[in-house]
């Protein structure tokens, strides 16, 4: 991930800074709130207002929702995304040295994030929003939802990408983007 976002000339950011960062993947959990008992919730919403601060964005749009059946980080990140609205536009917001700034909008997802395979125990909200994402990418010839498939591959352990074949319009090769074929196997 932090390849492709170099090669994009995007900036990634972690909420850790350090290995030894409060904020840290200790495993899977369903709960928002043991996240941010882990990670320290003033301390996550700090790195998140620097951030904000730093980048200035106009939108931001969290990849899942906070429901029961998501991931507990996601839901964590979630609920910090509508705190750091007003947090970052505070001035009085304690220990950050960076100017302040008002983030217009905050979209969330429509949808569960775990593609066909919906597992929130609650349903998705009405779309108040639809971007149409129909096309291909012209370097490529891949779909957008193709490029999609590809990415999920790099999430095999959360039951992402277990397999999606890609076949390029330019060079006519076809593109497998799964775990490998290791050949047949036997009881």
């Amino acid at each position: 991930m932090e390849r492709a976002a170099d090669v994009l000339k995007l900036n990634l950011y972690w909420l850790s800074e350090t290995p030894d960062d409060t904020i840290f993947d200790f495993g899977f959990s369903k709960s928002g709130t043991e996240t941010l008992e882990k990670w320290g919730r003033e301390r996550a919403l700090k790195r998140f207002v620097e951030i904000i601060r730093t980048e200035r964005p106009d939108i931001i749009c969290p990849t899942f929702l906070d429901i029961p059946g998501q991931h507990g980080h996601h839901r964590a990140m979630t609920g910090l995304a509508h705190e750091v609205m007003s947090a970052a536009a505070d001035p009085t917001f304690p220990d950050v040295d960076l100017p302040v700034w008002q983030v217009k909008k905050l979209y969330l997802p429509a949808w569960s994030g775990a593609g066909d395979n919906y597992d929130d125990d609650l349903p998705p909200p009405n779309a108040t929003l639809t971007v149409k994402a129909s096309g291909e990418d012209p370097v490529t010839g891949w779909s957008w939802a193709q490029i999609g498939e590809q990415s999920r591959a790099f999430h095999l352990t959360q039951g992402m990408g277990a397999g999606c074949l890609m076949a390029s319009r330019t060079t006519g090769r076809c593109i497998w983007c799964g775990p490998r074929w290791t050949g047949p196997t036997t009881n």
